[in-house]
């Protein structure tokens, strides 16, 4: 059973480009599909039996009136369960929806936060699939809106959980936009944080050879702090040169006097007030030297987002929605290491390259705000809680694997990124959480020739020697092991984010992203697995994620949604008003009863049925070269999970599986 979670940015915008490049017209460069819905089909050929969308951005009235784009409400074999921002001054934006296969759900909820605030902004919708339930989220961002409100979500959905847990006793799933990154590893390095403070205060000893940048840093930084004292907003106005169309943007600048070089230790705070206090003193008042502007960090939409990264001088507090209290969440002086290579480059005339900044971000003085309120919220789910990062369970040493980048400034294509979206399951779910038939991750080839979609069949076995000799080993294995140590490198994280260059980035004359090769938009599909799908970047500024479980975990027969409970129906408010197709024939998301159950014995489950259809036709329906046979698509073989662990015998061990499977219910329930 497959999950998918992926935040689309505007489900619209990702629905037509679904239509335009998978629609029912066969062009040359256009993929024909089979379905009478080509998201129907984009889910199907996914393999997806869960796909949970974030911003979806859809009016409520909208699904009321069915006049929802492209009908993307009603799937031939699928429902849809909506969460709608309804806040009047943000409607049509959030918003969060999940597409699950009829006969897999008993029931849903709009309002699982129990704060009609938070509800209201369509943020989180709850499904229950008898034996577990998943949670899709959509958690407020950082920048832009106070974080006493992000951390009220939090604490609303970890109590929503809960609930979940004691009420139903069912264990849970939590996929989504977290808009949080958790470690190091998670965030692009050069936005890594650099602890100015720790480096100005560290004792100075003559024994120990102090390296020279931190002697430029020492020097320069009470004449960065006089500058950035200057800081003011500047509007400006940025011009697309096709259609000439001008736009009001925002610049933060700081003044630098003119007359000296950019670095001038002379000119710091003490000479700058020793010579303020002498000026005073004469009778004659002298002019000030003329200043001029020094432009910091890029053009933004608003003066806020303009001043979030530079405002480090004074420690960052908030006030915590629980106690009432102020809490301080950034120490000061807390810096982004381009932050600290951009001042000292305009402002000091000290270039730091990558090469040394990198080596910066390997010392001691470096990290990521490990104390700010929404990580200590994650660790509490991870450690206290008892839920398990299945990424990072799986890959727990990947380098550059980020789901979400600024597209504006074309840093997808250089993998300037951060991992904010996530699958999270409840301890008792490991033993049903499967790799997927996969040797590594996704190293940027497309699903024909990406050597980490190798299959069982295509290994071959060791061959042995004679008595009494050492066993050869074989260059499949040698190249496995090899595959899976280059796919958690930051070179093969570019390549997969890339595929393998044939994204290209947007001119920045304006004409928005450039026309991808169906061979880089079909990168994204192949074999099941538990991490990361790259969708292309035109379709949204996030790639999807996916949690694969093996199949024992469905119920033998198929769920009965319960559409006379008001929550589920609140949830689903597309079917409050029939579609006009529906006067006229069978509407395009109307199933008989005759139809759910064609192919389907009695008493088994249909998606067992479905999933042997699935695997039979995935040969004529895609080019790719991995076979099928004798494997399974759903999930590694024990001989599989003993390479895999053999393969990566030196890492860090992950947490330990419940053995049995046996019904997760029985099993949750003696675990709590």
């Amino acid at each position: 059973m497959l999950i998918v979670s992926w935040n689309v940015a505007g489900l619209s915008t990702t629905v037509q480009r679904i239509h335009d490049y998978y629609g029912s017209s066969s062009t040359s460069t256009k993929t024909t599909v089979s379905l009478s819905s080509p998201l129907a089909s984009f889910f199907t050929r996914h393999a997806a039996d869960i796909f949970c969308i974030q911003e979806h951005k859809i009016p409520l009235q909208q699904l009321k009136n069915r006049c929802e784009p492209f009908q993307a409400a009603t799937l031939d074999g699928w429902e849809s369960f909506w969460s709608c921002c309804i806040c009047p001054q943000s409607k049509g934006m959030n918003g969060v929806v999940t597409y699950a296969k009829q006969g897999t759900v008993i029931r849903a909820n709009a309002k699982a936060l129990c704060d009609p605030q938070l509800d209201n902004q369509g943020r989180c919708i709850v499904t229950d699939h008898g034996s577990f339930i998943v949670f899709n989220v959509y958690v407020p961002a950082s920048g832009g809106q106070p974080l006493s409100q992000k951390m009220r979500f939090l604490r609303a959905l970890q109590g929503a959980m809960h609930r979940e847990r004691v009420v139903h006793k069912k264990p849970v799933i939590l996929v989504g936009d977290l808009n949080i990154s958790y470690n190091q590893d998670d965030v692009f390095w050069k936005d890594r944080i650099l602890h100015v403070d720790e480096v100005l205060q560290e004792p100075i000893t003559a024994q120990v050879e102090q390296p020279v940048w931190k002697e430029q840093l020492i020097q320069s930084w009470p004449w960065i702090v006089q500058r950035l004292q200057t800081a003011k907003v500047v509007p400006t106005k940025t011009k697309n040169s096709l259609t000439k169309e001008e736009y009001q943007k925002f610049r933060l600048a700081v003044t630098v006097p003119c007359a000296t070089s950019k670095h001038n230790n002379q000119l710091s705070t003490t000479t700058t007030t020793t010579t303020t206090n002498n000026t005073n003193n004469n009778s004659t008042s002298q002019k000030p030297p003329p200043e001029r502007l020094v432009y910091l960090g890029k053009h933004e939409t608003s003066p806020e987002y303009c001043q979030y990264a530079y405002d480090f001088l004074e420690p960052s507090t908030y006030i915590d929605p629980e106690t009432d209290q102020e809490v301080i969440f950034q120490k000061a002086n807390s810096v982004r290491l381009h932050i600290v290579q951009e001042l000292l480059c305009k402002l000091c005339n000290i270039t730091f390259d990558d090469k040394l900044l990198r080596e910066i971000a390997k010392s001691q003085y470096v990290s990521i705000h490990c104390d700010s309120p929404p990580r200590k919220w994650l660790r509490s789910l991870l450690e206290e809680d008892g839920m398990v990062d299945v990424f990072r369970y799986w890959y727990p040493t990947a380098q550059g694997r980020f789901t979400c980048w600024n597209q504006s400034t074309n840093r997808r294509y250089v993998n300037d990124g951060a991992r904010i979206d996530y699958t999270i399951v409840d301890s008792e779910l490991l033993s049903f959480v499967q790799k997927g038939n996969v040797t590594s991750l996704r190293c940027g080839r497309s699903s024909q020739k990406d050597s980490s979609t190798t299959t069982q069949t295509e290994r071959k076995p060791p061959s042995s020697t004679g008595k009494g000799t050492m066993p050869d080993t074989t260059t499949d294995e040698n190249h496995d092991h090899d595959q899976t140590m280059y796919s958690l490198s930051e070179e093969a994280a570019l390549a997969a984010t890339t595929a393998n260059g044939l994204f290209q980035p947007v001119s920045f004359e304006g004409g928005g992203i450039s026309e991808a090769p169906m061979e880089a938009l079909n990168s994204q599909f192949g074999p099941q697995h538990s991490g990361m799908i790259y969708t292309p970047p035109s379709f949204s500024d996030h790639i999807a994620v996916s949690l694969l479980l093996d199949d024992s975990i469905l119920p033998k027969r198929d769920l009965v949604l319960n559409q006379t409970d008001a929550a589920t129906k609140h949830a689903q408010p597309h079917k409050s008003q029939p579609s006009i197709t529906s006067f006229f024939g069978k509407s395009n998301g109307t199933t008989t009863a005759k139809t759910q159950t064609n192919g389907t014995k009695k008493g088994v489950n249909r998606f067992q049925v479905q999933r042997q259809s699935f695997q039979g036709s995935v040969a004529k329906t895609s080019k790719s070269s991995y076979s099928m046979k004798g494997s399974s698509v759903l999930g590694v073989t024990k001989l599989d999970r003993k390479r895999s662990s053999a393969s990566t015998s030196s890492q860090p061990k992950r947490p330990k599986a419940p053995s049995e499977k046996g019904s997760i219910l029985q099993h949750f329930s003696r675990s709590k």
